[in-house]
């Protein structure tokens, strides 16, 4: 014996899930407003149900007016609203409410990230920084040019500092320092100008970093440990020798 079973099954409609969006999900920071981001979208198990959507709320703000949505017959696009600032926000996420048309409609949340990128006034090299400078980021449209260690100026415009014609201690006001014995960097000797620094080629009968030690009874007595160095001129000397101790270099 055998009988033939019919089951009527009714179809239950489904909301839409997993909204996304199409296009630029990370805008940089200087599009103007009124700019389209992206057209969202949807996974609707109801396949020829079109499908609305509503933005609840911007980063838990409700009602938040940054982003705006316009639809037309076939599409929902996702305009930016405001202007952007990396440095006051990064990020939005975007709580949206898609709600299909079936007979009744179902609706279901989700949330879209928008990563904002940001601009780089340097990177774009819009700065006009000079080449021995460094550009600092202030904002999307503004920098800042610094110039590097060794160099003075403005920033669009350095030029080496000249570490043989400046006071190297800048404790002493500019007068004070050139009424000083001090105002030559190499007191017996000649400066040679480095970036961010210098070096003394020291006169005889003189040592040490700035040419301000006179040479003694040392191993680095041109005049040998019985003599003693006497300047002549600026790179000769003479030798006075001890008892005991003869010869020009003694």
């Amino acid at each position: 014996y055998s009988q033939v079973f019919y089951f009527n099954v009714t179809d239950v409609n489904e909301p839409p899930k997993d909204v996304f969006l199409s296009g630029n999900t990370s805008p940089r920071e200087d599009l103007q407003s009124g700019v389209v981001i992206g057209i969202l979208g949807s996974s609707n198990p109801e396949k020829n149900q079109p499908v609305d959507y509503k933005i609840v709320s911007i980063n838990g703000i409700e009602k938040s007016t940054l982003f705006c949505l316009v639809s037309n017959t076939s599409h929902t696009f996702l305009h930016l609203n405001t202007s952007l600032d990396y440095t006051k926000i990064s990020s939005f996420a975007l709580n949206i409410l898609a709600t299909d048309r079936g007979q009744p409609s179902a609706s279901a949340y989700s949330t879209i990230i928008v990563r904002v990128v940001p601009v780089d006034p340097c990177a774009t090299g819009t700065a006009g920084c000079s080449r021995d400078a460094t550009c600092y980021r202030l904002n999307k449209t503004d920098s800042n040019c610094m110039c590097n260690t060794g160099f003075r100026g403005d920033g669009q415009t350095c030029v080496e500092i000249d570490e043989c014609k400046i006071p190297p201690d800048w404790s002493v006001s500019p007068i004070e320092f050139m009424n000083s014995t001090a105002a030559k960097v190499c007191h017996y000797g000649n400066c040679i100008d480095e970036l961010d620094d210098f070096t003394c080629d020291c006169n005889p009968c003189y040592t040490g970093s700035r040419c301000d030690v006179r040479i003694r009874n040392t191993s680095t007595n041109p005049c040998g440990v019985g003599g003693t160095c006497n300047p002549f001129g600026p790179k000769n000397f003479t030798c006075t020798c001890s008892v005991g101790y003869t010869g020009d270099f003694c």
